[in-house]
């Protein structure tokens, strides 16, 4: 990896949203123009990220992207997501 992991966050609703961006291993069999990122989201009360936040563990196998930038995008677009659903069943 070329590139140092960077936790990005952003506040939405009056709950915090915390994303990280890492490269997917290549597969030798696949013929990608570069490297493929995937990303993980965590939701809380905290500014910074921390062990209380909740994480999203689940992944689809074709959720990839083709930059960090749109990994990270993704990943707080998702996160938002969850914070209306969380925020609209309480």
């Amino acid at each position: 990896m070329d590139q140092r992991l960077r936790w990005i966050t952003t506040s939405h609703r009056g709950l915090y949203i915390h994303a990280i961006a890492f490269q997917l291993r290549q597969e030798r069999a696949v013929a990608c123009p570069g490297p493929k990122w995937a990303y993980m989201v965590g939701v809380g009360r905290s500014a910074v990220p921390s062990i209380n936040i909740d994480f999203d563990s689940e992944r689809e196998d074709d959720l990839d992207f083709f930059t960090r930038d749109a990994a990270e995008q993704a990943a707080i677009s998702f996160g938002m997501r969850i914070v209306d659903v969380m925020l609209e069943i309480q």
